[in-house]
């Protein structure tokens, strides 16, 4: 459990590929601006909605599926960065 704009948040870290992941679950409406994602080729047609890459190189993909938010950040490249989202998004 973690705190996300001061509410309570659940945070899960995985590695994939060899490297960390973080996932944090969070009630979307903190951030009415968070775009809704219902499937990973949403995604790939419009990559800049969903992710940007940090100064430090990292991923961030922020999105709502249904009535949670996600938010993965990782140092994998954006096509592994894609394809966890992918699993996250069949995991639900």
């Amino acid at each position: 459990m973690t705190h996300f704009k001061g509410r309570r948040a659940i945070q899960f870290s995985y590695r994939y590929k060899g490297r960390r992941v973080t996932l944090m679950v969070f009630d979307p409406g903190l951030m009415t601006s968070v775009p809704s994602l219902s499937s990973v080729s949403q995604l790939r047609a419009a990559p800049d909605r969903y992710m940007v890459k940090t100064p430090g190189g990292r991923n961030v993909v922020l999105f709502r599926n249904g009535s949670l938010g996600y938010s993965v950040i990782s140092d994998l490249d954006r096509e592994d960065t894609v394809e966890f989202v992918s699993h996250v998004l069949n995991h639900r």
